[in-house]
């Protein structure tokens, strides 16, 4: 009975340390400069949204929403400046970038509202499609 119960405990300790690494392993590819009012992020994870603070690293895949009279400005690994606007939504689908190479990846959805990216980001990206929504 207690090699059972020590069993079981050693499969739900691995199980626990093996999620835990998978999430430390992955680098952050940004980082938050500045945030006015209240703004979250949901990592790739799917865990809840957190809200972010000045300094706090960006995940690769996000959903980052910002409430009315908000916003926040974002520096990322490939010197891309973006600005996300009051009561906004904007899901990244893909980021990548290797230092030092001139390959790189932003594929992003603007659920609602405004996103301002910097003069060095406009200059990175050579194509780009912005939704735009109408209303009759």
């Amino acid at each position: 009975m207690k090699m059972r119960g020590f069993i079981l405990w050693l499969v739900v300790g691995l199980s626990i340390g093996q999620g835990t690494v998978a999430v430390a392993e992955e680098e952050p590819v940004g980082i938050v400069l500045a945030v006015q009012g209240t703004v979250t992020m949901q990592p790739a994870t799917m865990t809840p949204p957190v809200p972010l603070r000045q300094f706090d690293e960006i995940g690769r895949l996000s959903i980052l929403e910002s409430q009315p009279g908000s916003r926040c400005k974002l520096l990322y690994a490939d010197d891309s400046l973006l600005t996300l606007g009051d009561n906004s939504r904007l899901e990244v689908v893909e980021q990548s970038y290797e230092t030092g190479g001139d390959q790189r990846a932003f594929v992003a959805h603007l659920a609602r509202g405004t996103v301002n990216l910097g003069p060095v980001a406009k200059q990175l990206f050579e194509h780009m499609t912005l939704p735009v929504l109408m209303s009759e």
